[in-house]
């Protein structure tokens, strides 16, 4: 897997982290404010685990979609390839392996929440473990949009992409 995401960035860190930097997301509609939780209280941190992975896996994938489109005018069928492996719930969790050191104790707690969440779904390509480490990889990702700390997500997904593309020393894949 690290051998294709490589492939796909093919930058070293820092030229796909200039991509990233580049990206610029806010919450212009104020969604945080409509995510109430079942005592009308819209603070991202009483955001159900479930409600702030559906967001945050969509923030991560137009995080990721926006840079590849950056790095140049490709086919989209070459690039919706490259994503799909970047999205995956096994590239997630092992950005949630690297960048777990790197996360405060509101941040550890919100991933946490989303590792012990109860989804209603499973994935057909990754481990129930793999499934549930993205699960809390993307609630992180969400609760830090609802909390407007987009300058978070980039550096926590930067940091988490170049560790997947740096070779792999441990014997592990």
């Amino acid at each position: 897997m690290e051998e294709k995401i490589n492939n796909i960035l093919q930058s070293g860190g820092s030229e796909y982290g200039a991509e990233l930097k580049e990206i610029s997301l806010s919450d212009p509609y104020g969604i945080a404010e409509l995510i109430n939780d079942k005592n009308g209280n819209s603070d991202p941190k009483f955001v159900s685990p479930i409600l702030l992975a559906y967001i945050g896996d969509s923030v991560y994938d137009l995080i990721i979609r926006t840079a590849l489109v950056l790095k140049g005018n490709r086919q989209v069928a070459k690039l919706n390839k490259d994503a799909v492996l970047l999205v995956s719930a096994r590239a997630q969790s092992k950005i949630a392996d690297i960048i777990l050191p790197m996360l405060n104790e509101d941040e550890t707690g919100v991933y946490r929440r989303g590792v012990n969440s109860k989804p209603n779904t499973k994935s057909k390509n990754a481990s129930f473990r793999e499934y549930m480490k993205a699960t809390g990889f993307e609630a992180l990702v969400g609760y830090l949009y609802l909390s407007g700390k987009t300058g978070r997500i980039t550096e926590l997904v930067k940091t988490g992409i170049d560790g997947i593309k740096e070779p792999n020393t441990d014997g592990k894949e």
